[in-house]
């Protein structure tokens, strides 16, 4: 998958700096943040083909991503963006689908959830059937993003989850940037806070400039 090969070219190279996860007594654990759910497919989930619907699954993806980042803003947050959707695998009518969430990382304004899909029937092993990434916000009173709390991983495993957060948000970056752009314009890396986790090279990563060539190469729309 290219989102792969763009965060391992980014942890291998150092464009993404490793963060110490020491961030003081007034962090959250992210095992607080965790959030397991079990749904049963039933027939007004699934299509003709008893196959459950892929927006019924979302829904409850968001669900428990939801609930995990009010854990951590113990507010209600909002969704922004939903990254890697992933389907791997069908669920169908009289599954039992486990749904767990937990924050990966918190950035000044933001924060990323990790949403995972398993499907099961009866004594049948677990089925990792879709994956996606989630970011959200708490607005104040004027709409304006709030300031998180901090996150702190658990050993490594939860240490991976939050290194590659970090990854995650420089490549969204970075795509908000690139698409901004004029074709005669040379795509740079946007400034980053230092005080924001991660940072930036001076260049993009090698695989994103390979996506913004072959963006560039696409005949205008409408062009014959």
């Amino acid at each position: 998958m290219v989102h792969d090969d763009i965060i391992k070219d980014l942890l291998s190279n150092e464009s993404v700096q490793q963060v110490d996860s020491s961030v003081g007594p007034s962090a959250v654990a992210a095992e607080r943040t965790r959030v397991e759910s079990v749904e049963l497919v039933l027939p007004p989930h699934a299509n003709h083909q008893v196959n459950t619907f892929g927006g019924q699954i979302m829904a409850w993806m968001v669900n428990v991503a939801t609930i995990a980042a009010s854990r951590l803003s113990q507010a209600h947050p909002t969704l922004r963006a939903i990254d890697m959707f992933t389907f791997r695998g069908p669920s169908q009518v009289g599954d039992r689908l486990l749904l767990k969430a937990i924050v990966n990382n918190a950035f000044r304004n933001s924060m990323e959830v990790g949403v995972r899909a398993e499907a099961y029937h009866e004594e049948g092993p677990n089925r990792h059937i879709n994956s996606a990434f989630m970011t959200f916000e708490v607005l104040d009173d004027g709409g304006k993003p709030r300031t998180l709390p901090r996150i702190r991983p658990e050993p490594l495993e939860g240490q991976r989850r939050f290194q590659e957060a970090t990854a995650r948000k420089k490549i969204r970056l970075d795509r908000k940037y690139i698409i901004s752009r004029t074709q005669g314009e040379v795509p740079l890396s946007v400034p980053w806070d230092p005080t924001n986790q991660v940072r930036r090279s001076s260049t993009p990563s090698p695989v994103l400039l390979t996506l913004v060539h072959f963006r560039y190469q696409q005949p205008a729309q409408g062009s014959e």
